[in-house]
């Protein structure tokens, strides 16, 4: 496993009892409604969440009647998936198991600017595969500026991989693969986060 993994997982596996007792922020909380009710209304009830963490957002899904898998890197954070009453895996989403067209959706959350720019061509071609014609997946990161490389902060000081993008970078990027169908940004305390919906043609 590549170290820039090996951080992420040592992180996610540190912190994943914390994590799973935290409140999600009320404007992450309108992201994932909507997306819920974009797919609702498509009458596309079977999804993924890649990066999954703890379960909190697949179980919310589950909760809304949808069929749910979740995946994640960390063991610890499955297992609490698992506790969740959740279907959840240790799996990498650079290679995935499952068949082509194996999913509706797919909810990537906070995961994605873990992922070398380097290596976004492979991951789009993987979640692509997985993902139906018509499909649609939510990506949701970090943004409004050019940046590569290690981050922590004061709370939390082991260093991880943070890749982040202007928006009109990413749209660009994005639509090497998907057709862009939404693009928004949240202003958040010092950075801006990107949210967008793209389908596979």
């Amino acid at each position: 496993m590549e170290n820039y993994k090996l951080q992420l997982v040592q992180y996610y596996d540190k912190y994943a009892s914390s994590r799973n007792a935290s409140l999600r922020d009320s404007w992450k909380c309108d992201i994932r409604s909507y997306f819920r009710d974009f797919l609702i209304t498509r009458q596309l009830g079977k999804i993924l969440e890649i990066g999954s963490g703890t379960g909190q957002d697949s179980a919310y899904f589950r909760d809304s009647g949808f069929q749910v898998t979740a995946i994640d890197l960390s063991e610890e954070n499955v297992i609490r998936c698992k506790q969740r009453g959740l279907h959840a895996l240790v799996m990498d989403f650079y290679r995935m198991t499952f068949q082509d067209q194996a999913f509706e959706s797919i909810y990537a959350f906070n995961c994605l600017y873990h992922v070398p720019s380097s290596d976004l061509k492979a991951i789009f071609q993987e979640l692509k595969r997985v993902l139906i014609s018509g499909g649609y997946m939510l990506i949701g990161q970090r943004g409004g500026m050019a940046y590569e490389g290690e981050y922590s902060n004061a709370k939390k000081t082991e260093p991880r991989l943070s890749v982040t993008f202007e928006k009109e970078e990413y749209e660009s990027i994005l639509r090497q693969y998907f057709r862009l169908t939404e693009s928004h940004v949240v202003p958040v305390r010092d950075y801006e986060f990107h949210w967008f919906i793209v389908e596979k043609p």
